[in-house]
């Protein structure tokens, strides 16, 4: 990854709010929340953070970590087919591409 990439990405994680307000279920139902699908989940219990519970702001060095980390996973993931998110089922399952 080129140096002006990773300085994107660091300036990124240090820019970006905290994001609040998001349902609790959202991980289990996230084709409902993103594409209306008409029916929900239940979501299992315990395993999801409520949304009352609040998250400490980062630190500088902490964002700095996760920054890195960031580029460690990119840098990992580089060669993945660009279709992977749409035809996850294929390439995780073996079913035909949609």
């Amino acid at each position: 990854m080129p140096p002006e990439d990773a300085l994107v990405l660091r300036e990124t994680v240090m820019a970006t709010p905290p994001v609040r307000d998001l349902p609790d279920d959202l991980a289990a139902n996230l084709d409902y929340y993103l594409h209306g699908h008409d029916h929900k989940q239940q979501p299992r219990r315990g395993r999801w953070i409520p949304a009352a519970t609040t998250t400490p702001e980062l630190t500088g060095p902490q964002a700095e970590e996760f920054a890195c980390k960031l580029l460690v996973l990119a840098a990992e993931t580089s060669k993945l087919p660009p279709d992977l998110a749409a035809q996850h089922d294929h390439y995780l399952h073996g079913l035909p591409k949609r």
